[in-house]
């Protein structure tokens, strides 16, 4: 046991002389924040006006290309690219929201999905900003507890057996939802 704690003491003395103040984020920094806040309204404005756009402005690949090329962020990402300041970064998401299928159109309609929620875009947000894994309660309290509570709401509508006493998980998307179930499966 000793031997251990003998080779962690010098990152334990580092650690001890780390601070809150003492460490540079990404954050720390108003340019990153500044670009958020200009990005959000952008954002907000396209779920509000996006019923009024066509459902797609329709461009080849090398149109697409050529198009970025032209408002000074190239989509081709090589080894001589400069860093891209704010303002090229809000002209390259501008061009992504102009350029991309408008799901908030009334008139687009998909087989695999539809229109995004405002409600769940602000959830998606929420999720986002505080970059949060699900894995255990330590790392994602109020998460942890909301998985419960959902999963044992779709418990009660299920109703039967698996009224109240059923546990589970979410998952992330439909690949890893099959090899659970091929899993499952086996037993």
């Amino acid at each position: 046991k000793n031997k251990i704690m003998y080779r962690f003491q010098p990152l334990k003395n580092a650690l001890q002389r780390v601070t809150p103040s003492s460490i540079t984020t990404k954050f720390s920094s108003s340019s990153s924040t500044d670009f958020v806040a200009a990005l959000a309204p952008r954002l907000i404005d396209h779920l509000k006006t996006g019923h009024e756009k066509p459902v797609v402005k329709f461009k080849s690949p090398p149109e697409l290309y050529e198009h970025f090329r032209q408002i000074g962020v190239p989509l081709e990402i090589g080894n001589t690219n400069k860093p891209f300041n704010n303002e090229d970064l809000l002209r390259a998401c501008e061009t992504v929201l102009d350029q991309s299928v408008n799901t908030t159109s009334p008139m687009f309609n998909n087989q695999l999905y539809g229109t995004a929620d405002p409600i769940g875009i602000g959830g998606d947000w929420l999720v986002s900003v505080l970059n949060a894994n699900s894995h255990t309660f330590e790392v994602a309290p109020v998460f942890t507890l909301i998985e419960i509570e959902l999963l044992s709401k779709l418990s009660n509508l299920l109703g039967g057996d698996f009224s109240g006493k059923s546990e589970g998980l979410f998952v992330p998307g439909g690949a890893i939802s099959n090899l659970y179930a091929l899993q499952l499966a086996r037993y």
